[in-house]
């Protein structure tokens, strides 16, 4: 049976704290998206985090529910070797899906995490 999610995930809290020290960050109104190249190139690996902040643990998992299809319907290739951590902030009011999943694509598009696609690049040349 084939796999739902399209990057495997952050498990290991070594991992994560490695990725929030070393790594960069980009902010947006709803999230933070921590990233770092790894040493090796294998699949983009993803963690999704939310603050305890946030009471309820519905609202947590929900949002980490959200994150995570956002994270997958994404259009863009991430480039291999990289770990991304989607961080939720605490809100008033959560976001809907539709700006969240526009939220993550712009700050992938701004951290250039995206693999530039060739066929695209040549068709733009001619």
């Amino acid at each position: 049976m084939k796999s739902n999610k399209p990057y495997p995930t952050i498990k290991a809290i070594r991992d994560f704290s490695l990725t929030y020290r070393k790594g960069r960050v980009i902010r947006s109104e709803s999230l933070l998206l921590h990233f770092r190249q790894r040493e090796d190139q294998g699949l983009p690996r993803v963690g999704y985090t939310v603050s305890r902040k946030v009471k309820s643990a519905v609202e947590r998992n929900r949002l980490k529910r959200l994150m995570r299809e956002a994270m997958r319907l994404q259009n863009e290739k991430i480039k291999a070797g990289l770990d991304i951590i989607l961080v939720a902030k605490k809100k008033t009011t959560p976001p809907d899906f539709h700006s969240l999943h526009q939220e993550l694509h712009d700050m992938i598009g701004r951290a250039g995490l995206a693999e530039k696609d060739s066929s695209s690049e040549q068709s733009q040349r001619e």
